[in-house]
């Protein structure tokens, strides 16, 4: 699910935002995020896709169990 966050210790923060405080903002741009997100959780619970996934994992995983 296209969610992103960014947790880090100051220490690597600090190096994020030399030399410039928006270079990754992007990446973590909230709104962009946040809509991604909820169009994501949305088509999840519509199409009902956890009843999916069992069946595809055997597909794509041999070894795997339904």
């Amino acid at each position: 699910m296209p969610i992103c966050a960014f947790c880090s210790t100051e220490e690597i923060w600090q190096v994020m935002m030399y030399p410039n405080p928006f270079i990754h903002t992007n990446t973590t741009e909230a709104g962009v995020a946040c809509s991604a997100a909820i169009a994501a959780i949305n088509i999840t619970l519509r199409d009902r896709l956890w009843e999916q996934a069992a069946p595809k994992a055997t597909i794509s995983s041999p070894g795997s169990r339904p």
